[in-house]
């Protein structure tokens, strides 16, 4: 699992103490760990911030067969093209509330919220617009 996450060499990693690693090491092998106890249900805050681009699609990739494999999947995170990419549902939060909830197509359609008319695209291409 190591290695889906961008690890060359996992047994270095698995010996080192956390102090060797860098703060996106870290955070992987943090990940590793809640995917390996293989849940019925991960709740992800920001898995991929602060991870450099080919990171986090690693990250998202190994969430990806997570919940392919029927893990539910609670994402939290600003990073709106992940979401789309890993997500079929949101909830979009502002100051506290909901302001809009539904399918991606759903709210990317919607003029109501500004965050979600801000990005046409997800990782890949895949079209968030309006059918």
């Amino acid at each position: 699992m190591l290695e889906e996450v961008g690890f060359a060499d996992p047994l270095r990693v698995l010996r080192s103490f956390p102090m060797e690693l860098s703060g996106g090491q870290r955070q992987r092998v943090c990940i590793v760990q809640a995917l390996a106890c293989r849940a019925s249900f991960l709740v992800a805050d920001e898995p991929t911030t602060a991870l450099d681009v080919v990171s986090q699609q690693l990250v998202l990739s190994a969430l990806r067969t997570a919940a392919r494999a029927g893990t539910g999947i609670l994402l939290i995170t600003h990073d709106v093209p992940a979401a789309a990419s890993l997500c079929s549902r949101a909830v979009v939060i502002d100051d506290g509330m909901v302001v809009g909830e539904g399918s991606f197509v759903d709210l990317a359609g919607s003029t109501a919220h500004a965050l979600m008319q801000s990005v046409r695209h997800a990782p890949g291409g895949e079209s968030i617009t309006a059918a």
